[in-house]
């Protein structure tokens, strides 16, 4: 069965949310959670969710206006 547009982008935006949240794991046991790279990522992570959170919202709007 062909998966619909929504539901494909449904499922990228929660791959890359699981990524993430994989990258944080690695991170804190890497690092042990201190020190400068360590907070440095931690922020580019944080910032890079918050970027794929507001593209699913414009995701999930353009889907609606299509309706």
């Amino acid at each position: 069965m062909r998966k619909s547009a929504a539901t494909k982008l449904e499922d990228a935006f929660g791959a890359a949310r699981s990524n993430l949240r994989t990258m944080r794991l690695m991170m804190e046991t890497i690092f042990q959670g201190s020190g400068d790279d360590y907070c440095a990522l931690l922020t580019m992570l944080d910032y890079t969710l918050r970027e794929v959170n507001d593209a699913q919202e414009a995701a999930d709007t353009l889907l609606e206006d299509r309706r």
